[in-house]
């Protein structure tokens, strides 16, 4: 009896219809257009993210330069005065 009604719902389970959101299908970027192949929309999602993470990594090094630059430069200490200044 349970035997019957389980391979029922599995049964049905296996013809249902999954649906999908109209939603669904998005793209990586806009600049890929619908004939690719899901390899191809990868690889550029890849390169994309590559040249993403080169370009991060750039500014965080000019960001750590300048603060160096300034620590070197004494910049650091006319800041720290003002900010005392502003406070006090």
């Amino acid at each position: 009896m349970l035997w019957t009604i389980l391979r029922r719902c599995a049964l049905h389970a296996m013809n249902s219809n999954i649906r999908k959101p109209a939603m669904g299908a998005t793209s990586v970027s806009s600049s890929i257009s619908g004939d690719m192949s899901v390899g191809d929309i990868l690889r550029k999602a890849k390169k994309e993210l590559i040249l993403k993470r080169i370009c991060l990594a750039m500014f965080l090094l000019v960001l750590i330069a300048l603060v160096v630059y300034f620590a070197v430069a004494g910049y650091f200490e006319a800041i720290a005065d003002f900010f005392i200044a502003l406070v006090g």
